[in-house]
């Protein structure tokens, strides 16, 4: 949502939009609209750059979406993989207490001794499930993240780390406190389009991240250093927010505050009831899998083969009674008179 001096956007839209830019079909695009005609006379871009911005729009739609799919499947095998250090009836009864939502399960520290026996009796080398032994138990630690958004963050993070070591983002490096993603974004704003977010350059106090998951950030053009601080014309600015929105692709309705919801999360470890939901959701085009899709293209083929094979019999079979009707018929009236 944008209005004369800012542009509102969720955490999670934002980090996957900018983390998107730097993809390489879009940069393969920018190039080819961006670069100067004459370098390329051997292979001038047929279509106008304006259509051709069009269909950057698209592709940076499609790649954010599929960014965002990624990261929702992957959270989804996050979640299973807790749910799994817990036996059948610890589940249940952190259900039961807790609610679905395995990231408000106060007690949840880890795996169970359910779990962690089971784990020892079936090592090569199990003798007795002695103290020592369960403390060497390898096992996930669910506190290790104060929610999904902490989550995510890290996730972009580790999917950021190649542009940082392809280029720095900044020219000094950011401090371990500060989430890598967060310095990705910040490079996209202020280095393409002079702009900056507020409240969410840095990352919020452990305290507060699980309940703000998905809260919103505002984009705001960056100060004009050469006046008096105010920034620059309203014309400007209306200019500076509407490239955002455009480039960013910002303006389409995708956002996983509602994906990073505890709703949006089943209590068992099957995905099947939720992930037409996250497609409707996301508004991703695909609908079937390939091989289904491949399989509903071959059908239509079958069909007329089946059709021809039955009819080329029936056909010749017609045509050889035909004929033998023909000539057996005068003579048939000759025994008849």
């Amino acid at each position: 949502m944008r209005n004369s001096v800012a542009i509102t956007t969720s955490s999670s839209t934002l980090m996957h939009t900018s983390l998107a830019y730097f993809s390489n079909e879009i940069r393969t695009v920018d190039a080819i609209i961006s670069y100067p005609f004459h370098r390329f006379r051997h292979s001038k871009p047929i279509l106008p750059r304006e259509i051709l911005l069009h269909i950057r729009s698209y592709l940076h739609t499609n790649v954010t979406k599929d960014l965002m799919m990624q990261s929702y499947s992957a959270l989804q095998r996050y979640e299973n993989t807790l749910r799994h250090l817990l036996c059948t009836e610890c589940l249940s009864y952190n259900e039961y207490v807790y609610g679905d939502d395995l990231w408000q399960w106060e007690d949840f520290s880890g795996a169970c001794r359910c779990i962690e026996g089971v784990y020892i009796a079936s090592r090569p080398s199990y003798t007795t499930a002695n103290a020592s032994s369960l403390t060497q138990t390898p096992s996930l630690n669910p506190k290790r993240f104060v929610g999904r958004r902490q989550w995510l963050e890290y996730y972009l993070s580790r999917k950021s780390l190649r542009f940082i070591q392809r280029k720095p983002l900044d020219q000094s490096t950011p401090s371990r406190s500060q989430p890598t993603i967060w310095s990705l974004v910040r490079r996209v704003l202020h280095q393409y389009f002079q702009c900056v977010s507020i409240h969410d350059i840095s990352p919020l106090p452990p305290s507060c991240s699980g309940s703000n998951e998905g809260s919103d950030i505002l984009i705001v053009p960056v100060p004009d250093l050469a006046g008096t601080g105010i920034l620059s014309d309203e014309c400007t600015t209306k200019v500076k927010l509407e490239r955002v929105e455009r480039d960013l692709g910002l303006t389409v309705p995708y956002d996983l505050r509602s994906t990073l919801s505890s709703q949006m999360y089943p209590a068992s470890p099957a995905l099947s009831s939720t992930a037409p939901s996250m497609l409707s959701f996301l508004s991703y085009p695909p609908e079937l899998p390939h091989v289904f899709r491949a399989v509903a293209n071959v059908i239509p083929i079958l069909c007329t083969v089946l059709i021809t094979t039955i009819s080329l019999p029936v056909s010749f079979l017609t045509l050889v009674l035909t004929l033998v009707c023909y000539y057996l018929k005068p003579r048939a009236f000759t025994i008849l008179l």
